[in-house]
């Protein structure tokens, strides 16, 4: 049975419009995703990078330790002609292994991932590698050696900067932190060596004024007063004996006054007593 003309043509409008429709729309995802698909790509690819270098480590140290075990096996005469040929295959593994693991420690040294970097290094001095790699093993320490220094010089030279800023500020327990901090790092520069003892200086200088204040207060009946500032320069000078034995004391009044103040007194009142006299 054949559709009126009419009704044929609205089903041809409606399939052209759909199918339009449709055609807008994947064009519109296309070219969404063709905008996008260069920096997914992108990130994509480091993603990749970075699991595929890990991978590598994994693997490379686990190459190391089923090799130590093999040869222990061996040495205690427990070996057998199947270990035999593991170790022969793990040692031609790690130095195949390792070809990869230069090639991605000089490239994550040019984009500044020293961290990276000395993972593979670490891994590669306990491989198996070939003649011509140890020369590239040379070279990537004196590098990593280099970006070391580099990194524990610009570490003290924030580090020194934070402590100029709070002595001048007069934070004591913040610079206290600072110098140990810096003090805790290798190779400190003369300059910084320098702003650690000026700061210690204006510490001590500063520990001796509260001192003599915390001293006044007590004195004076501020026990509690006393004993804050006492806490306070035990909190950067932790080995200070002589607040030590002060605070001590300060808290020992702390606490019999308390006691005083609690305990309920059994006498009678004055007055009663006197009239209790009279009485007798």
């Amino acid at each position: 049975m054949s559709q009126p003309k009419s009704v044929y043509a609205i089903n041809i409008t409606r399939t052209l419009i759909l199918a339009a429709t449709f055609f807008t729309l994947s064009g519109c995802e296309s070219l969404h995703i063709s905008q996008n698909k260069p920096s997914l790509l992108l990130q994509n690819k480091k993603m990749l990078y970075a699991l595929n270098i890990e991978q590598t480590i994994k693997k490379g140290q686990w190459l190391i330790s089923e090799y130590e075990l093999h040869q222990a096996l061996k040495n205690a005469r427990q070996d057998s002609f199947l270990t035999n040929f593991y170790i022969r295959h793990y040692a031609f593994e790690q130095k195949n292994l390792a070809d990869d693991l230069v090639k991605y420690a000089q490239v994550s040294l040019q984009l500044g991932d020293t961290k990276t970097a000395s993972s593979c290094y670490q891994t590669l001095k306990k491989l198996q590698v070939s003649d011509n790699l140890k020369s590239e093993l040379i070279k990537l320490s004196k590098a990593l050696s280099v970006k070391k220094e580099n990194s524990i010089t610009q570490q003290q030279n924030l580090l020194g900067a934070k402590l100029d800023q709070s002595i001048q500020q007069g934070q004591l327990i913040e610079s206290s932190q600072l110098i140990t901090e810096l003090q805790a790092l290798k190779l400190l520069s003369k300059e910084v060596l320098t702003k650690i003892n000026r700061a210690k200086g204006v510490l001590a200088h500063n520990t001796d004024l509260l001192n003599e204040k915390a001293d006044l207060f007590y004195l004076d009946g501020n026990v509690q007063l006393a004993k804050s500032l006492w806490e306070y320069l035990l909190k950067f000078d932790p080995e200070n004996q002589s607040i030590k034995t002060k605070l001590s004391r300060a808290n020992r009044v702390l606490k019999n006054m308390h006691e005083l103040r609690e305990t309920p007194s059994n006498k009678p009142p004055v007055h009663a007593t006197s009239s209790l006299q009279k009485h007798l």
